[in-house]
């Protein structure tokens, strides 16, 4: 899976901030993943934008929802989502496949902030869209 940005996703394995490879969303339909981090996360943030690839200039692709931290014994979890459609922070949002084959890839990094701290990156990766067949 060769990417504009390999040596982006490099740089996170070495930093061992990934990277991850998320399950492949469907152009149009609703898109969802949870993070699990163990401890109480109460009171901490997190946040996840896609782009074509790391500091690409203007506005994100897309921003995921987030929802969470929902604490659940010694692990808190998050969902982050695109909507499904066309319009703004949906799957269907993305460029089109530009090469015809069927799946374009694209830089997601997940940013954490805890209580009264910093915000950092947790992790960083490859968002592949999969481009859609039945209408």
């Amino acid at each position: 899976m060769a990417t504009s940005f390999d040596m982006w996703l490099r740089q996170l394995a070495v930093a061992k901030k990934g990277p991850v490879s998320f399950l492949g969303a469907t152009r149009g339909r609703e898109f969802s993943v949870t993070v699990s981090l163990p401890g109480d996360w109460t009171g901490a943030t997190m946040r996840a934008e896609a782009r074509l690839y790391p500091d690409a200039a203007g506005d994100p692709i897309a921003t995921f929802a987030v929802v969470g931290p929902i604490l659940d014994g010694d692990l808190s979890t998050w969902t982050l989502s695109l909507a499904a459609g066309s319009g703004a922070d949906s799957t269907g949002a993305f460029p089109s496949d530009a090469d015809l084959d069927g799946v374009e890839r694209f830089a997601v990094d997940v940013l954490l902030t805890p209580s009264g701290g910093s915000e950092e990156i947790l992790f960083g990766g490859v968002l592949p869209l999969l481009g859609s067949v039945t209408q």
